[in-house]
């Protein structure tokens, strides 16, 4: 019997579709882009007040956890030139820092020891981990700092300032 591996990445030509048309979308396909059970999907978007009328749930909803619950490569890869539809920011670098070797291995370990503890996420590794800490780093006065920065804002701010633009 063959085995199941969990949820897969969707095609190509959904994410395109999904990130060029930014369609509210229903519950249960939300949460197949998601790999997520749909109640859980719904229950969520209830609590973020992301639940529209027709039980579709917000592109922004969807979006955001869209890029947190795949891995960032794989997203990237899977949209190959279509990943234009994503702000320059959120498109990955290689960093070259030399850190000191208990951290790198508490953060590889971590990164594991969280998975095991979420079911929100597929195939999170060490980047991913650190990419998400790093991410809540980010204080106010740096914010200060990038306020004139329409690249670094459009990263930071996805989705949520997508249709303001």
């Amino acid at each position: 019997m063959p085995e199941n591996r969990g949820p897969r990445l969707p095609r190509r030509d959904v994410l395109i579709h999904f990130f060029a048309e930014r369609p509210a979308l229903p519950v249960r396909e939300a949460a197949a882009l998601l790999g997520w059970p749909w109640e859980k999907l719904a229950a969520l978007a209830r609590e973020e007040d992301a639940l529209l009328p027709g039980d579709l749930v917000a592109w922004s909803e969807v979006a955001f956890h869209l890029l947190r619950v795949w891995p960032r490569a794989a997203l990237l890869q899977q949209l190959g030139d279509a990943s234009a539809l994503l702000p320059r920011g959120l498109h990955l670098t290689p960093v070259a820092w030399k850190l000191p070797r208990y951290l790198v291995r508490a953060m590889e370990v971590q990164a594991v020891l969280k998975r095991a503890d979420r079911d929100d996420v597929h195939g999170i590794a060490a980047e991913e981990h650190v990419a998400e800490a790093l991410d809540l780093l980010v204080d106010d006065e740096t914010l200060a700092f990038f306020s004139n920065d329409a690249e670094f804002l459009s990263a930071y701010e996805y989705p949520e300032t997508v249709n303001q633009q």
